[in-house]
Order: C-alpha cells, then structure tokens, then sequence
C-alpha cells in the first residue's frame, strides 16, 4: 500500500504578498513625487534669486548713472551760468539728459488779460470763500464786487461767474453747483441765490446752537437794546434762574414757580426755597424752627414765651397731698408716650400723627390686575422663553420678568402732597396639566374653571384672561384612577 501526500494551494495565501508588493509600489511612486516637487522648488527659488540679484545689480547703476549726471549737471551750472544764454542752457541740458521733455510754449489768444490770471490771490488779497455764516459771506460779497469793478471791467457776465465759481471752496462752492440756470444768469443772481442757500432754517439752528456755546467775557456787557418790557423781564428771570445751583433751579422751573417771569418773585421764592432745603439738611439756624406754625390740641400748653413745650412727651401725674413728707422716694411722676421715636419738630406729640412715617409716604397696595395678551406673544414665551417686556428667568419652575415697581420716597417738597400710582407689569409662564374625561369634550385644568373649553382647539382664555396652550392629540394614553378595591 502506498501513501501520497498531496497539499492545495489556495488563492487567500498569495493576498498578503500581492497587498505588500502594492503597497511598495505606492510608496515608491510617492518619494519619486515628492523629489520632483523640491527639485522643481528648489529651480524656482534659484531662478528667483538670479533675478533679484539682477534687478539689483540695474538699479544700483541706475542710481549711479543719475548721481553721475546729477554732479556734471550742477558742475555745468557753476561754470557757465554767467558765460552762456538761455537757449545755450537749454541745448546742453538736452545733450546731458536725452529724457527731458520740454513743454511747448503756451500762447495767449487774449495778451491783454494775462495780467489778471493771477490778481485773484495777489495783490487784491480777496481770499477764497469756505464758510458757512451769512454775515461772513455778505462781508466777501461786498468785497469780491468791489474786485469785480476794479479788476473785470471788459470781462461778460459769464467769465465773472467762472470767476466767483473760482473763489468758492467748500460749502459754498457745492451749493454753487446746485444752482440753476435762472439763478445764475448775473454774477449778482448768484450772490443772491448763494444767501438765500446759507441762510436756510437748519443753518439758523447749527448757528444758534453755536453762539449758545460763546461765554461772556470778564470785560463784556450784557445789553438788549431791542426787547420790550415783558420781553426784558423774561430774559432777566432767565439769566437768574442760569446763575442758580443747578439743583435749585431745577427745582425752580420743576415746580412752575418760573411762570410769573417776574424777577422780584422768583427771587423771593429762590430765597425760600433754599431756606427750606437747608432746614431738610439740617443746615437752617434755630431761629428757622421757632417760625412754624402747628395747630395744636390743647392751646393751654402753649408757653409764655410763645414757644411750644418741648417735654409735651410726658404726661404730668397728679401729686397727692402730703406726698413729700413720705419717707420713702418720690416715685418718677412722668411716663413715656407710646411711639414717642425721635422728635424732628418742636410740636405736642399728643397730636396725630404721632410718629414719624405718618408724615412721609404712606404707600397702600392694590390688587394686581391680569391684562391681555396676544396668543403669538403666548407662544414665544413657551418656545423662546421671551415677551414684550422681556427675557423670561425661572425660578422654583416657574418662568416671568422681573420688573419691579420704584417705590423710592418722593421728594418731600415736590408732589408729596397727593397720591401717585406706581405699576409695573410681568409675564409669567407656570406649566400645568390640562385633563378631559373620556367621551367628554371639554377640558380641566388646576388653574381654574375651563369647562367651555374644548380639548381639540389647542388653546382656551380663562375668565382670568390667562391663556392655556397644549397639544392636542387623538393617540394621547389615558390614565385610570383607582376607585375601589
């Protein structure tokens, strides 16, 4: 019996020598890339530099070419600036510098102007006109006619209107172009036009807001020659009421006690008022305090010397008789008054009020108010968390504004006197639960009475004028509660 041994190759045992064999290849294909791209880079860089190198090595001497006609220039101005004419000068400098180009002579048509080309800047000395103030320009009007007269006699009407275009910069010169053809017919049209432009409405207010600006100076007057008596009076009222402490006269005005425009009377209420902001500071003397007048209870307490008793805190007991001749001591025969606090006027406490918040604001709350809102405006606050007041914060899971009302105390001398409401509004976002019964078609809600509501409609306003909002759906799961065991 014999045994052979027979073994079969398979095609996965030649896969792993083929893949490296590629791989070889591949990479051999990259490197031989790669030495071309730095070969190629490192031609250019080459090519480059011979280039630099020879745009250098011209302009080095082309700069050497000028230094050297430069020194044989001023060499032959030395020598022969006296020995040869103009004409002489003129042919060597061509012989010296063949790139000179030499201007055509220019030829006047009219010789006997050309003298007036240059009399606008010159010995005139009228200037070119940049500004924006109507007087400035009546000033330069005056002078550039009396230049006209002098200087353009046997010019048209259009040369000197390229003349007045000439001495216009600025401003000026573009409301010049923005003139028609009826406005510049004459030189005077145009002067005329030019006025009119620069005396507009809104260069009046630019101007006022300007000269409101100037101060007065230590050695000026002040004088108004051309107001009448009321007129006098206000600006008199004015200029005090500018000379006042800013807060002062702010409260002056704030308090319509400006309105009399009479000087003596607002001087007067100046005084007062500023007697009574120091009496608040606890800056007014003693003698301030004696001057109120109080309407008192009991006129009896009333001092000999005019003044109110200041112990009108105590109360006075009745002594018995021989009370003195105990021997034991004297028992304290005052006892306090209730809120008795720190007294701020010399006055009887017995009387209301009887303590300090009664003489300041007294603020009362109201109830709040629910107002409407629009349903897209509901619908930003659920998607973007944002209203018309503003940005919405969460606290404790519920979402709202947070604009607070300013209840600061109110100036005691201005408005103090009657009541002010002060309101601020919100938006408040809660999340809740809406439930329908099965086969019911409307819905419930923890927040209040929605029976009219409908469960398909996808929103409901309360009697509140709360909005609900939520997704209505056929496939929601119900829930079941326990009713028994």
């Amino acid at each position: 019996m014999t045994e052979n041994n027979q073994s079969t190759s398979n095609v996965d045992d030649y896969q792993g020598p083929w893949d490296l064999i590629n791989l070889q290849d591949g990479l051999n294909r990259s490197i031989r890339h790669i030495n071309r791209k730095a070969q190629a880079n490192f031609d250019a860089i080459n090519r480059l530099a011979n280039s630099v190198n020879l745009n250098s090595a011209t302009v080095e001497a082309q700069i050497k070419s000028l230094v050297e006609r430069i020194d044989r220039l001023d060499q032959f101005d030395n020598n022969s600036l006296e020995e040869i004419d103009g004409q002489q000068q003129l042919n060597r400098s061509e012989r010296l510098n063949y790139t000179l180009i030499r201007p055509n002579p220019f030829v006047d048509e009219n010789p006997e102007n050309n003298n007036q080309i240059f009399t606008l800047t010159g010995i005139t000395g009228l200037d070119v006109f940049s500004q924006e103030s109507v007087s400035a320009f009546d000033k330069w009007s005056r002078r550039f006619r009396d230049y006209l007269a002098v200087m353009c006699g046997n010019m048209n009407e259009q040369q000197k209107l390229d003349r007045l275009r000439l001495a216009l910069d600025d401003t000026p010169r573009d409301l010049y172009d923005k003139l028609s053809a009826a406005e510049t017919a004459t030189v005077e049209d145009a002067l005329r036009a030019l006025k009119y432009k620069l005396d507009s409405p809104q260069r009046k207010e630019l101007a006022k807001r300007s000269l409101g600006l100037c101060k007065q100076r230590e050695d000026e007057s002040v004088t108004y020659s051309n107001l009448g008596p009321v007129q006098l009076k206000e600006r008199l009222c004015e200029e005090f009421l500018d000379r006042l402490k800013p807060d002062l006269s702010f409260l002056i005005r704030l308090a319509g006690l400006s309105r009399e425009k009479d000087l003596e009377l607002v001087r007067t209420q100046a005084e007062e008022l500023e007697l009574l902001l120091k009496t608040h500071k606890g800056q007014a003397p003693e003698m301030f305090s004696q001057a109120i007048q109080a309407i008192e209870r009991n006129p009896q307490m009333m001092s000999s010397s005019g003044q109110f008793n200041n112990n009108q805190n105590t109360r006075q007991l009745q002594e018995q008789r021989g009370f003195q001749q105990r021997n034991y001591p004297r028992r304290k025969t005052t006892a306090p008054m209730p809120n008795e606090g720190q007294k701020r006027f010399k006055g009887n406490w017995n009387n209301n009020p009887n303590n300090e918040r009664k003489w300041n604001s007294r603020p009362e709350q109201l109830d709040s108010e629910s107002l409407e809102i629009a349903t897209e405006e509901c619908r930003e606050m659920i998607y973007r968390k944002k209203c018309k007041i503003g940005t919405l914060i969460e606290e404790d899971g519920l979402w709202h504004t947070n604009v607070k009302i300013d209840n600061s105390p109110r100036t005691w001398l201005l408005g103090s006197w009657d009541w002010k409401t002060v309101s601020s509004e919100n938006c408040y976002l809660v999340p809740t639960k809406i439930f329908s019964k099965f086969g019911d078609k409307s819905i419930t809600s923890p927040l209040g009475d929605i029976q009219d509501c409908s469960y398909l409609k996808g929103q409901c306003i309360m009697p509140d004028k709360t909005i609900l909002m939520w997704k209505s759906s056929n496939d929601t799961n119900c829930e079941y509660k326990p009713m028994g065991p």
